[in-house]
């Protein structure tokens, strides 16, 4: 579980009174080194001096390298560095980004945006006055779109239905650490994820109502793919990501909605599954997809990887298997998964009791 006195023990608030606290910007990029001069420039041209900026290079086939070092090479003295890694997502490259970054202050962006010039002079000024762990402006859309977004008031309880942060919002590096950072498991609604994550240590959240952030919409990447701003396929991973935070109900109801998926979205989570085996969420996915097709026996052999890759308050993996060794009249092991779904998750009971009845009579 997530303490918020871990969040509010006073540190940050003394790390925000220092003369000029260095601030952190991690710029994850895969093959986004066209945009690149733009968006680390946006950093470079801050009103706000003491800038670090930590530029990710997630395995890009492009010149992505090639054009960060010229950036060095061409601003001696600014805090301007390189870091290579393989493929393995965004979430991922913000993680290894976030774990080496020198400032308590941090930023994400990604390599084909930027922000305002005052932006981060703005959010430190906000910070101070109210005392707040996240700054969160508005956004500004480019390229493609000349949308704008002005997120809801953020709320602890709507942030599960709604997300109201721009990616790059600045935040409290604590955040990232007591949250465990990015789901490795997703690159699509991670954002959402994450702020929903920081939203149980209780932050508080510092709204601008400027236009401080720019999102580029462009002809690839995820808007491109049909994945950009669907929400009922984000909700859906994102409740059964966080099963504690909603009813019964709607996760299993999320469930249901995993086979009715697009393509786009499934292609997404296989390629997912090659770069991180590890994860639950991903053969759980699958699982339940396999399941909706009839595939038992193949459904059966991912919710055991689940099962086995999921931590202790986990049970949804143990519910999918519960339901299918009833189906397969294995009753011996149906009961013990059933035992254990309401073992982890109470409230289950009301549902899973009358099976293990019926269960019992046969």
């Amino acid at each position: 579980m997530i303490s918020p006195q871990s969040l509010h023990d006073g540190s940050f608030e003394e790390y925000l009174l220092r003369p000029d606290p260095l601030v952190s910007v991690v710029i994850t990029s895969y093959n986004k080194g066209v945009y690149l001069r733009e968006s680390i420039g946006s950093i470079l041209e801050q009103s706000y001096p003491n800038v670090e900026i930590v530029v990710v290079n997630d395995g890009s086939s492009d010149d992505t390298s090639g054009i960060v070092t010229q950036l060095i090479c061409e601003n001696p003295g600014r805090m301007l560095s390189l870091v290579e890694q393989e493929n393995r997502g965004v979430s991922v490259a913000r993680n290894v980004g976030l774990s080496k970054v020198a400032g308590r202050v941090v930023m994400v962006l990604d390599g084909d945006d930027k922000v305002a010039p005052q932006y981060i002079e703005r959010a430190l000024i906000g910070l101070r006055q109210h005392r707040g762990q996240i700054f969160r402006p508005n956004q500004q859309n480019f390229g493609n779109s000349q949308d704008q977004w002005m997120p809801n008031p953020y709320d602890p309880y709507t942030i599960r239905y709604d997300n109201c942060f721009p990616t790059p919002s600045i935040f409290d590096r604590r955040l990232f650490e007591i949250t465990g950072g990015y789901k490795p498991c997703l690159s699509f609604c991670e954002d959402w994820e994450f702020w929903l994550n920081c939203s149980k240590a209780k932050p508080r959240v510092v709204e601008s109502p400027e236009f401080l952030t720019f999102w580029r919409n462009t002809d690839t990447g995820l808007h491109a793919e049909g994945v950009q701003g669907k929400w009922q396929e984000a909700f859906v991973s994102i409740a059964i990501l966080n099963q504690e935070c909603y009813p019964v109900q709607e996760v299993l109801t999320a469930h249901q909605n995993v086979p009715h998926f697009p393509p786009s979205y499934l292609h997404r989570f296989e390629k997912l599954l090659a770069l991180h085996p590890q994860e639950w969420f991903l053969p759980f996915i699958f699982g339940l997809i396999a399941e909706h097709a009839g595939n038992i026996e193949l459904a059966i052999e991912r919710q055991c990887k689940a099962q086995e890759r999921c931590g202790d308050r986990e049970w949804q993996p143990y519910f999918r298997l519960g339901l299918l060794a009833r189906a397969g009249n294995k009753i011996s092991e149906a009961c013990a998964f059933l035992h254990e779904v309401r073992t982890r998750r109470p409230d289950m009971a009301p549902l899973v009791n009358p099976v293990i009845k019926e269960m019992a009579k046969s």
